[in-house]
């Protein structure tokens, strides 16, 4: 057949040969056919390689794939099992990339990736500003979040999730940003319902002259009594779930809270005072005295504060604070002093 199309060519390219040495070993090899025109006419010079080596190492590659594969589908089954996926965000363009369980925890159709804003969207109400602020955080500073926050399904269910945040720099500017995303309702919610059974059977703790609050250490509020209710204007419905320091305060106060939470994870007890903003925006003064709580195994899994309004007490000591300061300078200007038997 080669005299009949005489190229230079492997012979019968796709297939595999193998040759014999003269030990009997067999070895993988490649053949070449050549044309060569002489005077007595065309010869055929058949080329024989030895590429055992090169067989070898398709083999290893092909073994590899398919380990990979392997690994890669055993992956995705313990994702589908634990209900965890990964994300990640490319800061060059924001284009969002998810894994398959990501978007079953959505609940949206696998491949369909949301921009980042409609990706945000999908946390509750009173979590979404707790996420932005994550995420923003992330990428000016480079710091990472582990949160756990409420979640609403593009069909409507509402969960519980962990997002895990970390950044990767690039000669000190954020690159990329990627992390974990996992359904935890099956063991959030569990846990919340053990933690209101323990606060709610106590009667005394609805019948307090003080606000009562208990918070994870996300700082998520989990509950609180009716006293708290009124001290700030909201609702129980409107608490629950919220975070406690996009509420209530403000800067300064919200460095003070982040201060404390550091003790609480250190099982520390502490009181102090907080400016708080009521639902209707009004300031007032609370006495703050809070501890660490754990669970059965010693494992601290929030805190709890005692809140006392002390605003008219402040405004007291203000206004005592003002005539003290003008009684000194009526003295300074009259040049008269106090004097008592």
């Amino acid at each position: 057949r080669y005299r009949e199309n005489p190229e230079n060519r492997p012979m019968d390219t796709g297939r595999e040969y193998f040759g014999r040495k003269k030990d009997g070993t067999e070895f993988a090899c490649d053949i070449s056919l050549n044309k060569i025109e002489t005077n007595e006419g065309m010869i055929v010079l058949i080329t024989v390689r030895d590429i055992t080596e090169r067989v070898k190492a398709k083999y290893e590659i092909m073994k590899a794939i398919v380990s990979l594969r392997r690994n890669e589908e055993q992956l995705e089954e313990t994702g589908r099992i634990a209900k965890v996926g990964g994300w990640e965000i490319n800061l060059n363009d924001m284009s969002v990339s998810w894994t398959d369980e990501v978007f079953r925890i959505h609940e949206l159709e696998i491949g369909k990736t949301p921009d980042l804003e409609t990706a945000i969207n999908f946390y509750a109400p009173q979590s979404k500003p707790v996420i932005e602020e994550a995420v923003n955080k992330a990428i000016t500073t480079g710091q990472g979040f582990d949160l756990d926050l409420k979640f609403i399904t593009a069909k409507g269910n509402h969960l519980w999730v962990r997002a895990i945040g970390k950044t990767e720099m690039k000669n000190g500017k954020s690159i990329r940003l990627s992390g974990v995303f996992q359904d935890i309702t099956d063991r959030k919610e569990p846990e919340l319902a053990k933690m209101k059974i323990l606060m709610r059977n106590n009667l005394l703790i609805e019948t307090m002259s003080e606000g009562l609050l208990y918070s994870d250490m996300d700082q998520n509020i989990v509950f609180v009594n009716k006293r708290f209710c009124e001290i700030t204007g909201y609702s129980n419905e409107e608490l629950i779930g919220s975070n406690g320091k996009v509420l209530f305060l403000d800067k300064m106060g919200e460095e003070k809270l982040n201060e404390e939470t550091e003790k609480r994870k250190q099982g520390k007890e502490s009181t102090y005072e907080l400016e708080f903003k009521t639902k209707l925006g009004k300031k007032i003064w609370v006495n703050i005295k809070g501890a660490a709580v754990k669970d059965m195994e010693g494992n601290i899994i929030g805190s709890v504060g005692i809140f006392t309004d002390i605003s008219k007490q402040k405004k007291a000591e203000e206004k005592l604070m003002k005539s003290e300061t003008k009684l000194k300078e009526a003295q300074a200007i009259s040049h008269l002093g106090n004097w008592e038997y």
